[in-house]
């Protein structure tokens, strides 16, 4: 009996390795339902709001045009906001980044509602 374990253990071992990759081989057939896009006339495309900006008085100035202005508001209050050269281009480089991003967030709205406005246009064939 002892030259049939080798056998058979292979077997085992073979017949195994045959029921495993039989599972995997199974293909997961797709859905033959196919649900066409429906075309609502009720879709509202809101607008933009514009923005409102108020106008803003920016000053740059270096050292002796702020103790210049200083002297000039001594009795106002007011708050001074402060940048080296590099943080201002720091923040002229964020200020394009946003325009950039603005911009193209438009361009992707107006995109959308122009295949918006196709579908609309148009119409399903009526079913038979």
């Amino acid at each position: 009996m002892q030259p049939n374990k080798p056998i058979s253990s292979v077997a085992l071992v073979l017949g195994m390795s045959m029921l495993l990759s039989g599972c995997a081989s199974f293909i997961e057939e797709k859905p033959s339902i196919v649900i066409p896009p429906t075309y609502s006339e009720q879709v509202a495309i809101p607008k933009a709001t514009p923005t409102e900006l108020k106008p803003l008085e920016w000053r740059i100035m270096k050292k002796a045009e702020m103790q210049k202005f200083l002297s000039e508001n001594s009795g106002k209050d007011f708050v001074v906001y402060s940048l080296d050269d590099h943080n201002m281009k720091v923040l002229i480089g964020n200020m394009q980044e946003l325009r950039r991003y603005i911009q193209e967030q438009q361009e992707v709205i107006n995109y959308l509602v122009g295949i918006i406005s196709l579908r609309r246009e148009v119409k399903p064939e009526p079913k038979q």
